[in-house]
Formats: C-alpha cells, structure tokens, sequence
C-alpha cells in the first residue's frame, strides 16, 4: 500500500474510505477499521473525489491533470467523489494578540496622562461608569456561581479526587496526551480529550496508568503535582480579583471624592496587578479551597471512555476510591475510682 494507512490530521473532518470495499465513510465517527470488512481504512479529503490504482493500490484524492495514476501512470477505479466543503480549523490570528498588546500599551499611556492632567479628559468619565458597572455585574454573578467550589470545598474525598485529576492530566501531558479540559464530581473525574483517532483504542489503559502514576507521586510528597493552573478554581478566583480590584478602587474614588484622570490611573494600575497575581492567587485558592493532597490512598477502580455527541472529543470518566487519613485520637485520662 504506497505510503501506507492516511490518518485524519488534527483538526479535520472524520471522512474516510475503505479500499477493499470501495466505499465512503462520512457519519462523524473517528473509524480504524472498516465495519464492512474489518479492514484498515484511510483518512480522505472530502472536497476531493477518491479513486484506487488497478496497478500500485495508491488512494488518489486530489485534482489529477488527468485520469491517470499519478503514482505510475495506471488506471484508476472511481470510488466517490466529493463529499463536500471541508471545515478548515480556525487558526489562531497574530493581529490578535497585536490588538491585545496595542490595547494594554493604550491604557498605560492614557493613565499616564491622566495623572499627569486629572481634569483634561472628560471622555474618561464614561469609560470608568461602564466598567464599574461591568465589574459590579460580574462580582454578582460570580456571588451566584460559587455552588459549584462550594460543593467541592465541603468534601474532603472530592477534593482529593480534584487534585488527583489535576495531577493525571500533568501525567498524561508528560506522555504526549494533551486533556482539554476536566472535572470533577463526588466519586469521580472526566477528562476532555480531542477525538484525532490516535489514543482512541489505548484511551482507557493509558488514562488509567497515568492515574495511578499520579496518586502514587502525590502520596511521595510530589504535591505541586495537584495544582493546575487551568483549573476553573483558578479562573474563577482571578477573574474575582479583578472585578472586585476594579469595583473596589472605584468606590473608594467615589468615597474620597478623587478627580476622574486619578481614578483611571489606579483603576488601570489596580487591574493589570490583578492580572499579574492571578496565577499564584489561583493556586492558593486551590490549596485552600478545592484540592487536598492528604489521602491515606487512593484507587482507581475503573475507567471508561465515550465520544461526544460531535463526534470531536473523547472523554474519559475515572472513578475513584479514595481512603481518607485516619486522624490521631486524643488520649481520655482514666477516671479514679
């Protein structure tokens, strides 16, 4: 077979055909194998029509000058033709992160101004009522959100489990299996994995190898195994700073009676030193709220996996069992008969 199996590269649509059967296969499953024949099928490009060599067996799926094997020459045999536009990942643009840098240098300058001339922009005014108003909306909505930290805060065994999934997504990331993203529920952790066929057969093992790898150094004093910084703890808790940072420094503004160009100034100021200790704040909120490395032990009693309704994720559910420390016992002095 000239150049052997093609597999789906990262981010493309499942299309795929099977050479012995001649046929196409396009229902958003990440197919290995043919469920026609048992045999291996290929990753095709669905805005092209596919074809086979009678000669060398090459899978032609891209404009040909003509109707010719391009491998040798040899006649084809038509299998389908196209099956549609194909879906391009979005890549991400540099002129993005370019806004983002032309936005922060922006505020940095016009503060600078401001402190400089606190009266002689009035169109700041404006500006600072939207965004307090923003960061009072969003301190109330993170206020009515919290459940979710607050559930996994009230069990100790939960939060265990929350470390250790963090800890297994390190694992399997040092292994070449990067998660997209987890949770964690009483008893139990998901993990979110992108669906490009190459660890859907192993999924289940090698996630469990990586948990039981990662309890394993958490109980061998690898704490810092179970802190991720893509936690939603860690989103949530920085994103709280900020909003609250902002909604603070503008109260007391208001308070104080400052004028307009020094509450913009200590607003920018206050938000970017937000920004700046997010991470390391997050992580303390990890520590203090929703991950415990104090376990006597923990197992993983079973692993399964399922793919997501589109088809574009697999997600692996772990449950485990995990034996809290058995906690020392105050000594009751005996009573003198």
């Amino acid at each position: 077979m000239p150049g052997g199996r093609r597999l789906r590269p990262r981010g493309r649509p499942y299309t795929f055909a099977c050479r012995v059967c001649r046929i196409t296969l396009r229902d958003g499953v990440d197919y290995t194998w043919c469920p026609r024949c048992g045999g291996e099928v290929d990753w095709i490009d669905g805005r092209y029509s596919v074809h086979t060599c009678t000669t060398c067996d090459l899978l032609a799926n891209k404009r040909l000058p003509d109707d010719a094997c391009p491998n040798c020459a040899g006649d084809l045999d038509f299998i389908s033709g196209p099956l549609g536009p194909d879906q391009q990942p979005s890549a991400k643009r540099p002129t993005f992160e370019l806004m983002k840098l032309s936005g922060a240098a922006f505020l940095v300058i016009q503060a600078l101004f401001a402190l400089l001339d606190p009266d002689g922009f009035p169109y700041l005014a404006p500006l600072l009522v939207v965004a307090q108003l923003i960061a009072v909306a969003a301190v109330a909505w993170f206020a009515a959100t919290s459940g979710e930290l607050r559930d996994v805060a009230g069990y100790h065994q939960t939060r265990v489990i929350h470390g250790i999934e963090h800890a297994t997504a390190k694992v399997l990331a040092e292994r070449g299996l990067e998660a997209r993203s987890g949770q964690t529920t009483h008893g139990l952790f998901t993990l979110d994995f992108e669906h490009d066929g190459t660890s859907y057969e192993n999924l289940e093992a090698m996630v469990r190898d990586a948990a039981s790898d990662a309890i394993s150094r958490i109980r061998f004093g690898e704490h810092t195994l179970a802190y991720h910084e893509r936690c939603g703890t860690s989103f949530l808790v920085g994103r709280a700073v900020l909003t609250l940072t902002i909604a603070a420094i503008g109260l007391a503004a208001l308070i104080v009676g400052l004028p307009i160009g020094y509450t913009f100034a200590l607003t920018v100021g206050g938000a970017f030193g937000a920004i700046a200790f997010a991470r390391p704040v997050g992580i303390a909120a990890q520590r203090w709220i929703t991950v415990s490395t104090d376990f006597a032990s923990a197992v993983v009693t079973r692993v399964d996996k399922r793919v997501s309704a589109d088809g574009d994720r697999l997600i692996a559910i772990v449950m485990i069992d995990v034996i809290p420390k058995i906690r020392d016992v105050d000594a009751v002095a005996p009573i003198t008969l």
